[in-house]
């Protein structure tokens, strides 16, 4: 199929009916490849710096991959004035998922691309943009049409081998796709976008400069989570306060997750989370070889010990055994 214009135009008009300010970018029309047919919508985001404007990227591409980057473009809040909720960019083929597939469908001719402006590293995505988000992907669903519970996909989900987007609060590290489809379907059925998680509480997040008990268990914690134990001398200090040493271990555990500098150095719920699950899992584990070890003492036969199928028994149950033992 060729560019897909009408399909577009038609999409802008439902978004604004919708209450979102849509505008179209010079050239928009025959912008792409006219080799086109799409049956899909891939979602990403820029990777542009905090408060910048990635328009100019997507539109022209970068170093190596001719633009168009894709055919819709959702920019930061503070760029709303200019460039409104939704920027249609390209009616034809977008140089956007690369290399990978989903439910079997691979290649640029048979996806829409949706990039939306965020670094990447833990900014916090506004209510806006996700709405936008929600209801251009409902619009191109309608208009297309494809199923959104099949074909939406994150980029994550495309090339998972390669990519994270879209990525970052309020939907945690790597966003789960399937609320998502949910939430575009049911636009199509008549429902509202769904309101996004509420931010943490400002009590839950631990910065520099916060000093008290919280911050001492954060870093004690840290401590057993890097080097076993919660005071180690190869650790940070734990003396209450959080410095720059804490929050520069704080960014290196969230790294080593994401195979990517974090940046804000905040220990938050999600962070601490992680890291006690994370201790759990060891305890457990521990536990575990412990009644391994015990239980491989136990002597077998027929000389009043027990039998082979009972050792066995006790084996497989050792790893329930440990999580009773380590909630008592």
């Amino acid at each position: 199929m060729p560019y897909q214009p009408k399909t577009l135009e038609r999409v802008a008009a439902d978004c604004r009916s919708r209450g979102l300010a849509v505008t179209f970018q010079p050239g928009w029309n025959t912008r792409g490849s006219s080799t086109f047919s799409p049956r899909g919508l891939i979602w990403h985001h820029t990777a542009s710096g905090a408060g910048s404007l990635g328009l100019n990227v997507v539109v022209n591409g970068r170093a190596g991959l001719p633009g168009p980057l894709c055919h819709i473009f959702l920019p930061r809040d503070n760029h709303r004035g200019v460039y409104g909720d939704i920027r249609i960019v390209a009616a034809g083929r977008a140089n956007h998922g690369g290399v990978g597939s989903w439910r079997g469908v691979s290649g640029n001719s048979n996806w829409w691309g949706i990039e939306a402006d965020n670094n990447g590293v833990g900014e916090r995505w506004s209510d806006r943009m996700l709405r936008a988000y929600h209801e251009v992907s409902a619009a191109l669903a309608r208009r297309t049409p494809f199923d959104p519970g099949l074909m939406i996909c994150a980029h994550h989900e495309y090339a998972p081998s390669r990519k994270i987007d879209p990525f970052g609060p309020p939907h945690g590290g790597k966003w789960p796709m399937g609320p998502r489809r949910s939430a575009v379907k049911a636009l199509l059925s008549g429902g509202s976008t769904p309101a996004p998680p509420p931010p943490p509480k400002e009590e839950d997040v631990l910065r520099r400069g916060d000093k008290g008990g919280a911050v001492w268990r954060c870093q004690r914690m840290i401590n057993e989570y890097n080097h076993g134990a919660p005071e180690s001398s190869k650790g940070i200090p734990v003396d209450g306060g959080f410095g720059p040493k804490t929050e520069s271990a704080v960014n290196a555990l969230r790294k080593g997750w994401n195979h990517q500098p974090v940046g804000n150095g905040e220990w938050d719920t999600e962070t601490s989370n992680r890291v006690q699950d994370h201790l759990t899992n060891r305890k457990i584990a521990a536990l575990r070889a412990d009644l391994i070890a015990e239980i491989r003492r136990i002597p077998t036969g027929s000389g009043g010990g027990l039998s082979l199928e009972q050792v066995v028994t006790l084996l497989e149950g050792a790893r329930i055994e440990g999580s009773i033992k380590l909630g008592s």
